[in-house]
């Protein structure tokens, strides 16, 4: 089913560009595709909702956002915000910067039934780069969005897999990195134990400290409810035991970032994200 999207004004407005706006549309070329009004006002708390409606409106009919609105009959009719057609203006790129083209290629094409996947990996990404706010010896050192071309090159060079991000963070003294899974109930049987398997043999073979010139890793499984993460714990526990980390996706959206939440296969005891190893 087509999805409506509507298109800036021919004469745009013109307005002046705020640090903030920059970041946004940068974050929407580099990482996050499509966010929802709810996402950027949790990027940016202090802006009041009104606030940031207004912005948001003028940054569309300037022609540095653009906006699309599913048509899916399950989902509301909410719009969805993604770099618009001088978005690359305000980044001080060219005009025919291949990244912003590319982003705004995929929000267009990217189908109604993967909108709630790909906003949900978003709210995943945001809690970390607003978990500085919360946290004053946390730092976000690194981000691999699903959509980066690094995992081809990845797979050709021994990485079997395709996660729906990477992420390396510091919080004093420690610094953990992570691939991340949001688990749609999809994969069982054979399917989920060659996942865990291809993670377990990567973590084995070495070829993470050759790519990410690092020791070790977890892979952090964010289910949809509690039930799918008592399955995924009992896969799990043919493998390493501190490899694999499960949380239900409305407990790490809800709780802070680092209270002790993470189920592993291997303990009762729940874990907080920034365990050593």
């Amino acid at each position: 089913m087509m999805t409506m999207t509507q298109k800036p004004q021919m004469n745009p407005t013109r307005i002046e560009i705020q640090t903030a706006d920059v970041e946004l549309i940068r974050l929407l070329a580099e990482h996050l595709v499509l966010l929802t009004r709810s996402q950027i006002c949790e990027l940016y708390p202090t802006r009041s909702v009104r606030r940031t409606n207004f912005r948001l409106r003028q940054l569309f009919k300037a022609g540095y956002l653009s906006r699309r609105y599913p048509s899916g009959m399950l989902m509301p009719k909410i719009p969805l915000y993604y770099p618009g057609p001088k978005a690359a203006e305000a980044l001080n790129r060219q005009r025919d910067d291949h990244q912003v083209l590319a982003s705004r290629k995929r929000a267009l094409l990217l189908r109604d039934g993967a909108i709630p996947h790909t906003l949900l990996v978003n709210s995943v990404h945001i809690k970390f780069l607003t978990a500085s706010m919360q946290y004053k010896d946390f730092e976000l050192l690194s981000w691999i969005s699903q959509h980066d071309p690094l995992w081809n090159t990845l797979n050709q060079y021994g990485f079997p897999l395709r996660p729906d991000g990477y992420g390396e963070f510091r919080k004093e003294p420690v610094t953990i990195r992570f691939f991340l899974e949001l688990d749609r109930s999809a994969q069982r049987g054979r399917a989920l134990h060659e996942k865990l398997d291809g993670y377990a043999q990567y973590a084995r073979s070495g070829r993470f400290q050759q790519h990410f010139s690092a020791l070790g890793f977890r892979v952090l499984f964010v289910p949809p409810n509690a039930r799918r993460a008592r399955q995924l714990l009992r896969a799990m526990s043919k493998f390493e035991s501190d490899l694999f980390w499960v949380a239900p996706a409305d407990t790490f959206l809800q709780k802070p970032l680092f209270h002790p939440y993470w189920h592993t296969p291997s303990s009762d005891t729940l874990s907080a994200l920034d365990l050593p190893f």
